[in-house]
């Protein structure tokens, strides 16, 4: 995972990224004084360590204009007063300063564990990370490729649903045009050749693909 830790004071700077080293030796980490500094340099990162406290910039207001380029954001702060106001788009949490040893390590683990459940992918208005859980089912209309989550729809930038980055052996072909998430059927309504999602969306399974689905099933329960 590529870390950037954004800190005013030196000392922070290096008891968080030594401790980083310390539990994730194989982790990439650059280490940044100035808000500015880290925007001019132009890398894009998996986790921000941000402080609030900055004389430039709060941290609170660097998240506000530049969340969108860190994939995870976890504030340090000298006052939990500011929890109420730290979680905004991509904020995972926030760890008190004088409790970093205690705290820090665990934070990033669990934003480690989420990301090894999530699945980037390119779709139309740029890349969207979906929980793995969410997925639902993908198929193809017109030469597009959709993603169908839980509550959302998104056209992907795929051309075939044999190119997607996902692992196969979750899902399943109920026909040439639909791939399903085999975990997340609800239902198997055979008396009209059909599956229900957890979406509750209806698909239609194709005849010759029945006996497999079901095997498939079984081992999901």
């Amino acid at each position: 995972m590529k870390i950037a830790v954004l800190d005013d004071e030196s000392i922070y700077i290096e008891k968080i990224s030594t401790l980083i080293h310390e539990y994730f030796p194989y982790d990439s980490i650059d280490t940044y004084t100035s808000a500015a500094d880290l925007i001019h340099r132009g890398k894009a990162y998996d986790l921000l360590v941000l402080d609030i406290e900055m004389p430039e910039t709060d941290g609170i207001t660097f998240a506000k204009n530049y969340a969108p380029l860190f994939d995870n954001i976890l504030f340090v702060t000298s006052f939990d007063k500011y929890v109420f106001d730290s979680f905004l788009y991509n904020v995972k949490g926030f760890v008190v300063k004088d409790q970093i040893n205690e705290r820090l390590i665990p934070e990033i683990q669990k934003i480690k564990n989420e990301r090894e459940n999530t699945v980037k992918f390119n779709t139309e208005v740029g890349v969207v990370t979906v929980p793995c859980s969410y997925i639902q089912y993908f198929y193809t209309e017109d030469t597009f490729v959709y993603l169908v989550t839980l509550t959302k729809k998104y056209s992907l930038t795929n051309k075939s649903l044999k190119q997607l980055p996902i692992n196969y052996n979750d899902y399943f072909f109920v026909s040439r045009s639909h791939l399903i998430k085999t975990a997340n059927v609800l239902n198997l309504l055979k008396h009209i050749g059909s599956i229900e999602m957890r979406n509750k969306d209806i698909i239609k399974v194709s005849r010759r693909n029945w006996k497999a689905l079901i095997d498939a099933f079984m081992k999901e329960i």
